[in-house]
């Protein structure tokens, strides 16, 4: 690689690191905006805020239908709602059709899963909500 190129690659790195950090900290200054929009998301179900909390990147739609117990119909329904309020998005679909979900960066980010434990799971084992 010529040094031009390398430089450039370093100053391309830098600013994606500015932004992220720039971003980073608006989602802290807002913080209460996307605590109010996971709780307009959950809307008090608790299955959803399970849902959501299974959520992963990993998991399929199938493996958190079957580990919340929760109808296919349903389960999907839910997942749909998570994905139109934006706080998550649909990665690939699985070897056997089923979409991947990930959360957004913002609820990573500011850590919304404890949020969700504490409003809606606070009395229940942290083993519970998987």
């Amino acid at each position: 690689m010529d040094p031009e190129t390398h430089k450039e690659i370093v100053e391309i790195k830098k600013e994606v690191k500015e932004l992220r950090q720039a971003q980073d900290a608006e989602f802290q200054f807002n913080r209460e905006k996307y605590e109010n929009l996971i709780i307009e998301a959950i809307n008090d179900d608790i299955r959803t805020a399970e849902i959501l909390l299974l959520v992963d990147g990993f998991r399929s739609a199938k493996e958190i239908e079957k580990l919340t117990n929760t109808p296919q119909k349903t389960c999907w329904r839910k997942l749909d709602r998570l994905v139109s309020k934006d706080i998550i998005y649909p990665l690939e679909k699985s070897k056997k059709g089923s979409p991947i979900y990930q959360k957004q960066r913002w609820f990573i980010k500011l850590r919304l899963e404890d949020f969700i434990r504490n409003r809606y799971f606070k009395d229940v084992p942290i083993n519970a909500t998987r």
